[in-house]
């Protein structure tokens, strides 16, 4: 386990979306459940939260490739790449999270008959 958390050897690449997965629903349902005023039953799972994960799996995935691979940030914009690339990557999981909170007000919606 220790090659996950420090990033070397091969396990780490085995590991790392599932435990990002993990995380990541876990602080989904924390915000779902804990920042709302209209209080609701606990769900451990919902279908926007759901949305939320593989979305952000995907975003995550396709961003890191195109960072590594396609851009070529480091040249572009020099010792600020760092936090250029981190800033976007904050953007693009906020629109993610925004996105599933949609997608599960909207099916809450029309199982409650029009009641969000």
């Amino acid at each position: 386990l220790g090659g996950v958390l420090t990033g070397t050897g091969g396990v780490s690449l085995v590991w790392r979306f599932p435990l990002a997965a993990l995380l990541l629903g876990a602080t989904v349902w924390v915000i779902g459940r804990w920042a709302p005023s209209k209080r609701r039953p606990i769900r451990w799972v919902s279908f926007g939260s759901a949305v939320t994960v593989l979305a952000w799996l995907v975003v995550s995935g396709v961003y890191g490739v195109w960072i590594t691979q396609i851009s070529s940030v480091g040249s572009a914009f020099g010792s600020l790449a760092a936090v250029f690339v981190f800033i976007v990557f904050v953007y693009l999981s906020a629109i993610v999270y925004l996105v599933g909170a949609v997608v599960d007000a909207s099916v809450r919606e029309e199982a409650t008959g029009g009641e969000a």
